[in-house]
């Protein structure tokens, strides 16, 4: 007999409850395992650095024309920070539950009272926090190198980064699922990570990619995002091409229309099947 008014009120309630312990403990997770590794995190940041050093130099050879925006410094360095930003959204579940996998702790997540749907954004919870975190910072030494920005954008260009966010984790949904039955690989980001890197136009213009294969960009949010944040915040950005600021918006939404049924279907089944074979257990 389902449980009168009253007392699922009651259930609801101890239900939120135990949601918000276990996101906190998700975040207290996170951050120990940050501060025992310090050096892969120090690591990390050097390479960021690296990247944003070689970008300046290789922008000093490149003329700045109105497909880059006349500054192609500012132009790649957006690239980068949105790409590393939803690095986080793409990967950081699969990350956060290979780690729980192989601490032993999954099938005890899933006996607890709390609706499995909600541990993809628990789990990926601190490395978003960390990873804006590390975008700011990094977007604060791009300024120092040269990159000139238009400031009154940002507000807007960071709750299009919010929904981009959302989008690209449905992919890591979708592709931390397959992971978890094929052990050793994960296919769809690795295609997803590659065809970004290249189609979504991080280092250089949409146009510069042929035509045959430039739908193929349309298909991926990271475009979206990159050419809107380009448009909002770049303060001469010419004729950049892309889509507008409009479309990318809808385009975004949409996509999260689609992708998470998608995903949450076959990350359930993905559940039900590895719990009941064992897999879950560890690696």
């Amino acid at each position: 007999m389902p449980p009168s008014g009253p007392m699922r009120r009651v259930v609801n309630r101890q239900s939120i409850h135990r949601s918000v312990q276990i996101q906190r403990g998700f975040f207290r997770l996170g951050w120990l395992g940050l501060v025992s590794y310090p050096a892969s995190f120090v690591t990390q940041q050097l390479s960021v650095l690296a990247t944003l050093i070689a970008t300046l130099f290789v922008a000093t050879i490149i003329p700045n024309t109105g497909l880059v925006g006349y500054d192609y410094f500012t132009f790649a360095v957006i690239g980068i920070l949105v790409t590393g930003l939803l690095e986080a959204a793409l990967r950081g579940f699969g990350a956060a539950m290979e780690f729980e996998i192989q601490a032993g702790r999954v099938e005890t997540l899933l006996v607890e009272p709390v609706n499995w749907k909600f541990l993809p954004f628990g789990m990926v919870q601190f490395i978003g926090v960390m990873r804006v975190a590390i975008t700011i910072a990094t977007l604060g030494l791009a300024i120092m190198l040269g990159a000139d920005f238009r400031y009154a954008g940002f507000p807007a260009a960071a709750l299009l980064m919010v929904l981009a966010f959302a989008a690209v984790l449905a992919i890591g949904i979708l592709g931390t699922s397959l992971k978890l039955l094929t052990k050793r690989s994960d296919p769809i980001l690795m295609l997803y990570t590659t065809l970004a890197s290249i189609l979504s136009g991080v280092a250089f213009p949409l146009e510069a990619i042929p035509s045959w294969l430039r739908p193929l960009s349309y298909l991926i949010p990271h475009t979206y995002v990159i050419a809107g944040v380009r448009r909002l915040t770049m303060v001469e950005p010419g004729e950049i091409g892309g889509p507008s600021l409009g479309f990318s918006v809808v385009a975004l939404f949409v996509m999260c229309l689609v992708l998470y049924p998608l995903a949450f279907a076959i990350y359930g089944r993905v559940m039900e099947v590895g719990r009941r074979l064992g897999v879950l257990a560890g690696y």
